[in-house]
């Protein structure tokens, strides 16, 4: 099975993140690839960056659990910051 490109959803169209994305409920069968998106969005934004993996981290499980009816399990949000964080970092250093 190929992998997704990075924030898109399951056909293959880019999920655009925002403002009000960010402040709606996200229904089961949505959950992943939204947090998906989001994930990358918070990941990519070298103001939140700066503050570590931990702090964007948090906000991620924050979001998760506020916004996902359920919420996703935590250790897919982890797993989503680790991807993200790292690939942002290799951006950064080349």
């Amino acid at each position: 099975k190929p992998k997704q490109a990075k924030g898109q959803g399951k056909t293959g169209h880019k999920i655009v993140v925002t403002d009000e994305m960010l402040q709606q409920p996200i229904p089961e069968g949505s959950r992943d690839n939204t947090m998906t998106a989001i994930v990358g969005h918070y990941c990519a934004n070298r103001d939140l960056r700066r503050f570590g993996k931990d702090f964007i981290l948090n906000i991620c499980l924050q979001h998760n659990e506020k916004y996902c009816k359920p919420p996703l399990e935590d250790q897919a949000i982890r797993d989503k910051v680790d991807y993200f964080f790292e690939a942002e970092q290799l951006k950064v250093n080349g």
